[in-house]
C-alpha cells in the first residue's frame, strides 16, 4: 500500500511540476526527464519489491543492462512501452491543468505535499536522500572508521597479523535466490534433496542483512562478514584495489594454506573477479573451464558448474593440501530463472521456469552429495549451502510461500562444532564465522559479529552504515600507474595492462588484429577502462591519460598521450612499457618523476647524470632518516665510529680531488669501512688517467662510465659491486654491519635473544608450556618469556590469551577457568600447561634462566610469586606499574609498545626522563622510529622488538641481519646459537 501511495505522490509532483512550466519545449524535456525518474520507480518496484533505494543504486548498470537485454527483452519492451505513456501523459495531462488554468499557488502546495509525504521513511525522497547521504560520508582513516564502529584497532586482527591452523576442506554453494520458502510447503516437492540435507544435517534460519542483498553484496558479506556499503556502484572500487585491511575468511584460509577457488558463470559480472582476487580466491568460469556458455552475461548453465566442481575436487582431494571450493550458480535469477532445457532429461516440467530451475539445481547438489559419498570425501569435507539473497521483484511462485519469507544455512557441520553465539538470530554478517567454526579451523581472526553485543544485528547495522562503509573504503589499497604501464600479449592473445612494481593487472581478452583499443586512466593514474575505437576517433584528445594501442602480428603498437600534447609512441614484440618519465613528462615537459618512497629500514642511493638532471632530479643518499648532501663527482659513503659519514671528490673538476680519491678508498677497503658510493652530475673526467688504480681497487667499470653517466658501488657480501645507466640509477641496500666478529658475537650474546612465549616447539608458536620451554634452553636461550594471566581463582598461570588458549585445548566452559580445570587441559594435545608452582620448580632446576613476563601489569604480585626477583624481567603496561616495578630489585623492567606510544612530545626525551632501560616494540615500528631508536641504543637502552615472524620473510634472522643497527634484542620464536653447547641441566 506504501508503494502505490508513494508513486501516485511521484505522480502528483511530477504532473504538476510540468503545469509549472510555460516553455513547450522545456515543458516536453522536464516530461521525459520525469517519466524516465517514474518508469525508474517501476523497475524498481518489479526487480526488488520497494521504490528507489540503495539495493536499486547498486544494480544501475546501463551497461550490464544493454548486455542483458536478450534475457529481459519483453521487461525492456515493457518498460519502454512505460516511458512512452508516463511521458506522454504528463505533458498532456499538464497541458490539460494549464488550460484550466488551475493556480500555480494550487501546483506549488501539491508539490510541497508530495515531496513532504515522500519524506517519511521508505518514501522516494527519504531513500535518495539515504543514498546520497551513504555515498558522500566523510572518508575516514582505517583506525579511526575501527573506532566509529565500537572495535578497537590494537586488538583487531588485520589480514598481516593472521595466524590460522587448517581444518577440514570446505565446500561452499551459494544459490542464486533459492530462499527458504522453496524448501517449505508447499514447494518442498522442487527440493526434494535439500529438504534431506535440513534434516539430516545441521540446519538454521537465516535472514538478510542491508548492504548484502543481492549477488555481489552477498559475496563481499560472506567473504568479510561486513554489509558491502561502498561508494561507488558495482564494485567498481576493485578494479585498481591491491589489498584490504579488512581481514576476510580468504585471509584466514591463506594463512592455514588452503587451496582457494570460486566457481561462477561469469566472473567479469559486476566485478566479483576483482573482488575474489582481492580476498585470495582464483575465480574460474566460463574462459578457465573450457566449456560452452549461455548467450549473456551470466556466462555458464549451472550444469557445466557442477560437473566443474566434482573435476575440481576430483583434483584437490588428491594433493595433501586442504581445499576451500565456493560456488556461486545462476539458474534462480530473476526474472523466471536461466532456463537450461537441457534439464529436462532428468526433471520433469513445472508450472513456471523458476520452478523448473530450483528443481534442477536441487537435483544437481544431490548429484555433487552422491559424488562426495561415493569417493567417501564426507569425512574430512564440510559443506555449506545458504541463498545469496531473497529472490528479487515479483514472480507467482512467490505468492505460494506459506510462511516469512527468509534465508536459511544448511551445513555438514555438527552444531556443536559451530559452536557460535547467535545461532538463534542467525544473519548474513555471521557466515564467515560459522564457515570457519564448522570446518574446525582454528586463528586468532575476529570479524564485525565477534565484536556485536546486540541482539538485533540487523539494528546495529542500520545505525552504523555510514561508519561501515567509511571503513569498507578505508580498508582498501589501491594501485595506480605512476611507475609505469607495462603492455604484454599473452599466449591466449590477451592484453595484460600490467602496473609496473606490482603483480596487478588488467586483462583485455581476445585481442583483434589491427583493432585499435583505448585505455583511460584517472587524474591519479588509476586504471578506468577501455574502448574499442574506430581510426579516426582513437586519438582525440583528452585531459585524461589515454593509452591507444594495436596488435599486428604480435607485435604491440602503443601510443601515449594525454591534452595538447603530442605523446609518445613505442612499438615491441610482445610488450611495451611506458616508465614514468612517459607518463611525467605530460604534466610538464622538464617535470622530475615522482620521489620514491624511502624504506627507512635501508641505505637508499639515487645516481643521476648530468643529461637527465631535469627529468630525474638531483642524485640522493639517505641512511635511515638522515640524508646527506650529494655533489658534483664521486660521494663516498664510509663508516668511522660506527656513524655513517660522506666525503665528496669533484673528479669532474679537479685532478688533486680523483687523486685524493685513489688514496682514501684503498684505506677504505682496506679497513673494511667502505659502504658504497655515487656520482652526481658528472664524475669520471678527472680518473681517466688513474685507471689501472682504479683496477686494481676493483673499480673496473667505473674506468668506463662516460662523464655524464649516472654509477653507484656498493659492497655486498665482502663485493664491490658496480651499476651504471643512461640516465638515473637507484638501489636500496641493507645496513651494514661491520664485520663477521661483530655478528658472530650478536648471534651468540644470550641476553639479546628472548624465547617468546616459552618458544617454538614443533613448529608451534605461543603455547606456554613445559615442552617448549626445555626446548628452548636446549637450544640455547637463556631468557624466557611467558604470558602470565590470571584464573577466575586468581591464580597465575601461563597463557597467551584465554581465546585462544580455548581453542589450543578445546576448552569449552566460561572464560576464564579455574586453576584447577586450567591444569587438566593438554595444549594441542600434547604439551604440559603450567601454573605459577611449575614455572618456580623449572627455573630453580634451571639457576641460569631469566623469566621475562608479559600480560600482567601486577609488579608486586608477581615478584612476590616468583621464586627469584632477581631473575626476573617484567614488561609493564602503564606509567604507574612501570615506576612500581622500578622499586622492587629486579633483574630489569621493560617499557611496553603501548606506554612508549603513549609519550607525548620528544620519544627520545621522554624515555630518558623516565629513565628506561629496557623497551619492547613491534619490529613493524622500526621504520617510522629509526632516528630514536639510534638516539636511544647510543644511550644504553636495550630495545628488544616483537612481531617476528608475522610478516612474511620478516624472520629472526631477517632482524638479525638487518634491524640489528637499531635494536639490541628480540622476541624470538626459534634461534640457532652458533657456539650451543649441550647442556645436562634436568629438564623435567
Amino acid at each position: 500500500m506504501n508503494i502505490l501511495f508513494q508513486l501516485l505522490l511521484l505522480g502528483l509532483v511530477s504532473l504538476s511540476c510540468c503545469a509549472l512550466i510555460k516553455n513547450k519545449i522545456a515543458a516536453i524535456a522536464t516530461s521525459i526527464v520525469l517519466g524516465v525518474f517514474l518508469t525508474l520507480q517501476l523497475v524498481s518496484v518489479q526487480l526488488g519489491g520497494s521504490v528507489i533505494d540503495y539495493k536499486f543504486y547498486e544494480h544501475l548498470n546501463i551497461a550490464e543492462a544493454w548486455s542483458l537485454r536478450g534475457f529481459y527483452a519483453k521487461e525492456y519492451i515493457v518498460f519502454t512501452l512505460v516511458l512512452v505513456v508516463l511521458a506522454t501523459l504528463l505533458y498532456y495531462g499538464s497541458r490539460l491543468l494549464r488550460r484550466k488554468a488551475v493556480s500555480w499557488k494550487v501546483l506549488a502546495i501539491a508539490v510541497v505535499v508530495g515531496l513532504v509525504g515522500m519524506s517519511f521513511p521508505n518514501g522516494i525522497v527519504h531513500n535518495i536522500y539515504s543514498i546520497a547521504n551513504i555515498k558522500f560520508t566523510q572518508s575516514k582513516s582505517f583506525e579511526t572508521a575501527l573506532e566509529d564502529i565500537g572495535i578497537d584497532p590494537e586488538t583487531y586482527i588485520e589480514p598481516d597479523d593472521l595466524t590460522a591452523t587448517a581444518g577440514k576442506n570446505i565446500i561452499v554453494l551459494s544459490l542464486e535466490s533459492l530462499e527458504r520458502g522453496f524448501l517449505e510447503a508447499p514447494l518442498e516437492a522442487l527440493t526434494p534433496t535439500l529438504g534431506e540435507l535440513r534434516d539430516t544435517y545441521t540446519y538454521f534460519p537465516m535472514e538478510q542483512n542491508e548492504g548484502s542483498k543481492w549477488t555481489s553484496g552477498s559475496v563481499y558479506t560472506t567473504m568479510t562478514g561486513f554489509p558491502a556499503y561502498f561508494k561507488a556502484s558495482n564494485n567498481d572500487i576493485f578494479q585498481n584495489t591491491t589489498s584490504s585491511r579488512i581481514t576476510s575468511i580468504g585471509d584466514v584460509l591463506q594463512a592455514a594454506e588452503y587451496d582457494l577457488t570460486y566457481l561462477m558463470g561469469n566472473k567479469e559480472f559486476s566485478g566479483l573477479n576483482d573482488m575474489l582476487s582481492l580476498f585470495g580466491f582464483r575465480v574460474k568460469s566460463e574462459q578457465e573451464l573450457g566449456v560452452p556458455k549461455i548467450k549473456s552475461l551470466w556466462g555458464l548453465h549451472d550444469k557445466e558448474l557442477f560437473e566443474a566442481a566434482k573435476k575440481e575436487i576430483a583434483t584437490k582431494s588428491k594433493k595433501e593440501k586442504p581445499f576451500a571450493l565456493f560456488l556461486s550458480n545462476i539458474s534462480g535469477h530473476f526474472p523466471d530463472g536461466v532456463y537450461d532445457e537441457r534439464m529436462r532429461e532428468v526433471i520433469p516440467d513445472q508450472e513456471s521456469k523458476l520452478e523448473f530451475m530450483t528443481m534442477a539445481v536441487d537435483y544437481l547438489i544431490a548429484d555433487l552429495f552422491a559424488y562426495l559419498e561415493e569417493n567417501n570425501l564426507m569425512d574430512n569435507t564440510v559443506v555449506y549451502i545458504f541463498p545469496d539473497h531473497e529472490f528479487m521483484g515479483k514472480h507467482p511462485v512467490l505468492q505460494k510461500f506459506s510462511a516469512k519469507r527468509g534465508l536459511y544455512l544448511i551445513t555438514t557441520a555438527d552444531k556443536e562444532s559451530v559452536s557460535y553465539k547467535r545461532l538463534d538470530t542467525l544473519s548474513q554478517i555471521d557466515l564467515p564465522r560459522i564457515i570457519l567454526n564448522g570446518a574446525g579451523i582454528e586463528s586468532n581472526a575476529r570479524f564485525l559479529t565477534d565484536y556485536i553485543s546486540e541482539e538485533n544485528e540487523n539494528a546495529f547495522l542500520d545505525n552504523n552504515i555510514k561508519n561501515i562503509l567509511a571503513l569498507n573504503e578505508a580498508s582498501l589499497e589501491t594501485v595506480n600507474y605512476h611507475k609505469g604501464i607495462r603492455l604484454s600479449l599473452t599466449e591466449e592473445n590477451n592484453i595484460a595492462v600490467i602496473a609496473e612494481g606490482t603483480k596487478h593487472l588488467q586483462l583485455i581478452p581476445k585481442i583483434k588484429e589491427d583493432q585499435f583499443y583505448r585505455l583511460a586512466f584517472d587524474d591519479e593514474m588509476h586504471y578506468t577502462g577501455y574502448k574499442t575505437m574506430a581510426l579516426n576517433s582513437a586519438f582525440h584528445r583528452n585531459e585524461y591519460l589515454r593509452l591507444i594501442f594495436s596488435v599486428s602480428e604480435g607485435n604491440i603498437f602503443a601510443h601515449l598521450q594525454q591534452g595538447k600534447h603530442i605523446g609518445v609512441a613505442k612499438m615491441g614484440e610482445g610488450e611495451v612499457f611506458f616508465d614514468p618519465d612517459d607518463i611525467s613528462i605530460f604534466k610538464d615537459w622538464a617535470a622530475i618523476v615522482p620521489e620514491k618512497e624511502i624504506d627507512h629500514t635501508k641505505i637508499y642511493l639515487k645516481s643521476t647524470g648530468f643529461e637527465a638532471l631535469k627529468t630525474r632530479g638531483k642524485s640522493k643518499l639517505y641512511t635511515g632518516l638522515e640524508p646527506h648532501k650529494a655533489s658534483r663527482g664521486l660521494n663516498v659513503l664510509y663508516l668511522e665510529n660506527d656513524q655513517y659519514k660522506v666525503r665528496n671528490f669533484d673528479t669532474f673538476a679537479s685532478r688533486e680531488a680523483a687523486s685524493n680519491f685513489i688514496v682514501f678508498a684503498e684505506a677504505l677497503l682496506k679497513e673494511d669501512r667502505f659502504v658504497a658510493m655515487l656520482i652526481h652530475d658528472s664524475g669520471t673526467r678527472m680518473l681517466k688517467k688513474h685507471s689501472d688504480a682504479l683496477e686494481a681497487l676493483g673499480f673496473s667499470v667505473l674506468t668506463s662510465v662516460e662523464s655524464k653517466q649516472p654509477y653507484i658501488a656498493y659492497i655486498e657480501n665482502g663485493v664491490l659491486i658496480e651499476r651504471t645507466g643512461p640516465k638515473s640509477i637507484e638501489l636500496e641496500i641493507p645496513y651494514h654491519i661491520k664485520n663477521t666478529e661483530e655478528r658472530h658475537e650478536f648471534n651468540n650474546d644470550r641476553s639479546r635473544f628472548i624465547a617468546h612465549a616459552g618458544g617454538m616447539i614443533d613448529g608451534n608458536k605461543s603455547t606456554n608450556s613445559l615442552e617448549a620451554l626445555n626446548q628452548s634452553y636446549t637450544n640455547g636461550f637463556r631468557y624466557f618469556e611467558l604470558d602470565i594471566l590470571k584464573t577466575s581463582d586468581n591464580r597465575f598461570v601461563a597463557a597467551h590469551d584465554w581465546e585462544s588458549w580455548a581453542t589450543k585445548t578445546g576448552y569449552q566452559g566460561s572464560l576464564p577457568p579455574t586453576e584447577q580445570v586450567f591444569m587438566q587441559q593438554s595444549i594441542l594435545n600434547q604439551y604440559t600447561p603450567m601454573n605459577m608452582t611449575d614455572i618456580n620448580r623449572w627455573f630453580s632446576k634451571h639457576p641460569d634462566a631469566i623469566l621475562v613476563t608479559d600480560k600482567i601489569n601486577e609488579p608486586k604480585a608477581i615478584k612476590d610469586a616468583f621464586i627469584d626477583p632477581s631473575r626476573l624481567m617484567m614488561e609493564v603496561f602503564s606509567i604507574e606499574a612501570f615506576n612500581e616495578a622500578n622499586t622492587l630489585g629486579l633483574k630489569g623492567v621493560i617499557l611496553s609498545h603501548n606506554v612508549y606510544k603513549g609519550i607525548k612530545g620528544n620519544k627520545f626525551d621522554g624515555v630518558m626522563d623516565l629513565n628506561v632501560k629496557h623497551l619492547a616494540i613491534s619490529r613493524r615500528a622500526i621504520s617510522n622510529n629509526i632516528e630514536v631508536l639510534l638516539k636511544l641504543k647510543a644511550a644504553g637502552v636495550r630495545t628488544y622488538v616483537y612481531n617476528i615472524n608475522f610478516d612474511k620473510g620478516k624472520d629472526e634472522n631477517y632482524v638479525a641481519t638487518y634491524e640489528m643497527p637499531f635494536i639490541y634484542g628480540m622476541y624470538a620464536d626459534k634461534w640457532n646459537f652458533p657456539d650451543r653447547v649441550e647442556n645436562n641441566t634436568n629438564s623435567n
